[in-house]
């Protein structure tokens, strides 16, 4: 272009491109992914504005969003058609991807697209399939707590903590992957989470904030999992203060696959549970925190979000709970009709009119 230069984008790596126009070099767009990144304003030189798709206030998506979004998108924005969109979605569900991480991940899709639409970097979002980000998935169910204690029995104890922590303090597992003994106060009872992990495709490990400022987060911990804890710190963690808290057997940064593979999948079926994920134990905590009288506030501050959409969603209480609601509500009702109930033998009632009209008759 004549008298302009190419919006520039700056991965997370720091490193530099230029995203050009409709039929220029765009920006990968893997490099937004889960990350800020820059792109320069069209025809303002190296001037850039900083976008970051945690603060959309409806994209409240999980870590299973990005991985898919990485690898099945190696090229630059401005060259995504419709039918290349189309293309990937039915890749990733024939892959065996679920319907609602596809979903996620078409919103995700979805939100980059609008921005570089909205920026001019491409003339239209080539995400126009009805109903592609819409998560039909049926509400998963979340474990007793009997069951989160058969669980942990039947876990690796190296990873007894992780559980606790994920079902107990409603952790991500990208949070307590990124976890240093500094973050952990046992004194005071609290967990400090400022920071999440993400897997990088082809290997290594990218730190960094949580997804949202609200995932920012100091959570009071329970106390009757602090002596797991303190075990834990004790046995498996590094003296050091930024030492992880949670590493694999090697001393390496954990990894999802390999910890589901070795350790997560032998103990559901030692204890006979199938089709549960390790994101379920969120779910759990979630709602045994609603079933303990947390308020919205309460819970989206422990959930980290910034949105109360999520936290509504357990704020509706279990089927028993409901029950005992219900039950209790009964128990009120008789009471009070009991006291106000006129005595059987109709003394002190007054007559209907139906009954003086039948009285009088019979005087006549």
């Amino acid at each position: 272009m004549v008298g302009t230069e190419e919006p520039e984008f700056v991965t997370r790596h720091g490193q530099r491109g230029h995203s050009g126009l409709v039929n220029e070099q765009a920006a990968p767009v893997g490099a937004a992914i889960g990350h800020d990144f820059k792109i320069g304003e069209p025809n303002q030189g190296t001037a850039g504005e900083e976008l970051t798709l945690s603060k959309e206030p409806s994209l409240d998506l999980d870590e299973e969003a990005w991985p898919p979004l990485h690898t099945g998108f190696d090229r630059a924005v401005a060259d995504i058609r419709e039918a290349h969109v189309r293309r990937w979605r039915k890749d990733l569900l024939d892959a065996g991807t679920s319907a609602s991480s596809t979903a996620k991940t078409y919103r995700l899709l979805k939100a980059i697209m609008t921005t570089a639409a909205d920026d001019g970097l491409i003339r239209r979002n080539p995400c126009r399939i009805k109903g592609a980000g819409l998560d039909h998935s049926p509400e998963r169910a979340v474990l007793t707590l009997k069951q989160v204690v058969v669980l942990v029995e039947a876990t690796n104890e190296r990873y007894r903590a992780l559980v606790l922590l994920a079902v107990f303090c409603s952790l991500r597992w990208g949070e307590l992957a990124a976890l240093r003994r500094c973050d952990v106060d046992l004194r005071k009872r609290t967990v400090r989470v400022e920071r999440s992990v993400t897997e990088l495709p082809g290997g290594g490990f990218h730190y960094g904030p949580p997804k949202s400022e609200a995932g920012k987060r100091l959570v009071a911990i329970p106390a009757h999992i602090i002596p797991a804890l303190r075990s834990h710190l004790a046995d498996f963690t590094d003296t050091a203060d930024e030492a992880l808290v949670f590493t694999s057997p090697t001393g390496s940064p954990l990894r999802h696959g390999n910890f589901r593979r070795r350790f997560w999948l032998p103990a559901l079926a030692h204890v006979g549970l199938t089709g549960v994920h390790f994101h379920d134990l969120r779910h759990t905590g979630n709602d045994l925190s609603a079933s303990a009288g947390a308020t919205l506030r309460e819970m989206m501050d422990r959930m980290g979000h910034s949105s109360p959409r999520a936290a509504l969603i357990y704020m509706h209480g279990s089927q028993a709970r409901q029950r005992q609601i219900a039950d209790t509500l009964s128990k009120l009702a008789r009471a009070e009709m009991g006291r106000n109930r006129p005595a059987s033998n109709g003394a002190g009632r007054k007559p209907s009119g139906t009954q003086r009209a039948r009285k009088a008759r019979d005087v006549s």
